[in-house]
């Protein structure tokens, strides 16, 4: 059989598996008590079962088992990585069921996860974004342990929202494809991310509005790990993946940076529950996690994919495309905020 036809199989079986297992675990995560329950802090009004993205960590896991050349790692590395990944799937679990894992426990499991992946990871290979800092591998290798650590709680705060984070995820992991489709890369860097966003889709029939499932802890922070590991493990060989991903998640990142420094710079604690974040405003002022939906993917069409193209033609240099989307996206951000009052509630 052509490989191409069998990989092609493996991606209906994922999205055809995938789809089908939803039910099953729905009343799983009901009978565990995996329920996200209405409060002041969160945006739905209903109890609604937490923990669906587990059968996202279960085939992306399997995707990086069946699949281990796909990525820029030795096998020790990739062995690395899925311990990474496994190790903040199972945490996410844990807290999804247990409703109070300790902030500082969560935080360092994520860290020693974003080490073993980073570990995993061919580091030496991605010197040449760094050579401007002239810094020791081992200065280079905690830097990317935290921005991989921060980047598991940052898509946990913003799957705050129906089918926000699972429409990011499927359709940058759509457009990564064509990306690397045109530019006629070597599309087995793309198998795992093409894995996770086939199954995210199934996921996505039961989390768009009004959402049945959430993706729960296991779910966002496997998906802001596998994001950086995608990154990581493919910049090497595929030079625009870095940038790209840098602008297709632009907003995401400077919605979490300028909440985050919004909330400190008024003394309050950036681990405490709240919902001030642009998307949290759009559905307080709306009362429809629609329109949080429709602005993050009218923000990826209008703006990000053209500065992507921009970027991967070599129209402009990526670091004015990056820099573009990053403005772009925080006046968005900033702007949001201004349309709301605190009066208005889902």
């Amino acid at each position: 059989m052509d490989n191409s036809v069998a990989l092609g199989l493996v991606f209906v079986l994922v999205l055809v598996s995938s789809r089908l297992s939803l039910p099953l675990l729905h009343r799983t995560l009901l009978r565990l008590g995996c329920v996200a329950q209405p409060s002041t802090r969160g945006l739905h009004l209903q109890p609604t079962p937490r923990g669906g993205g587990v059968i996202i960590a279960l085939w992306g896991v399997l995707a990086m088992l069946m699949f281990p050349g796909s990525s820029n790692t030795t096998l020790l590395g990739n062995s690395l990585i899925i311990a990474g990944l496994v190790v903040v799937a199972l945490i996410g679990f844990v807290d999804d069921w247990s409703h109070d894992l300790p902030a500082g426990v969560r935080l360092l499991i994520h860290l020693t996860a974003s080490a073993l992946v980073v570990s995993g990871s061919y580091i030496s290979d991605l010197l040449d974004y760094f050579v401007v800092f002239r810094s020791p591998i081992i200065v280079i290798a905690v830097f990317l342990t935290v921005i991989t650590a921060w980047s598991i709680n940052a898509m946990n705060f913003m799957d705050g929202s129906d089918a926000l984070v699972a429409s990011q995820i499927v359709l940058s992991s759509l457009l990564f494809n064509v990306f690397g489709f045109i530019t006629e890369e070597d599309l087995r860097a793309f198998i795992e991310i093409s894995v996770v966003g086939l199954s995210t889709l199934a996921f996505l029939t039961k989390n768009f509005p009004p959402a049945t499932m959430f993706l729960g802890d296991v779910g966002s922070g496997f998906l802001g790990l596998l994001i950086v590991t995608f990154v990581i493990t493919t910049t090497p060989v595929v030079w625009w993946i870095l940038p790209v991903a840098l602008i297709l998640y632009s907003l995401f990142i400077m919605d979490t940076i300028l909440t985050l420094a919004r909330r400190v710079l008024r003394g309050e604690r950036p681990t405490s529950a709240h919902r001030e974040h642009a998307y949290q405003r759009i559905v307080q002022r709306s009362h429809r996690h629609q329109d949080a939906l429709i602005i993050n993917t009218a923000y990826l069409l209008v703006i990000a994919v053209p500065l992507s193209v921009l970027t991967i033609a070599r129209g402009l240099p990526s670091v004015i495309t990056v820099s573009l989307s990053f403005l772009l996206a925080g006046l968005l951000v900033m702007l949001v905020p201004a349309l709301t009052t605190e009066k208005d509630t889902p």
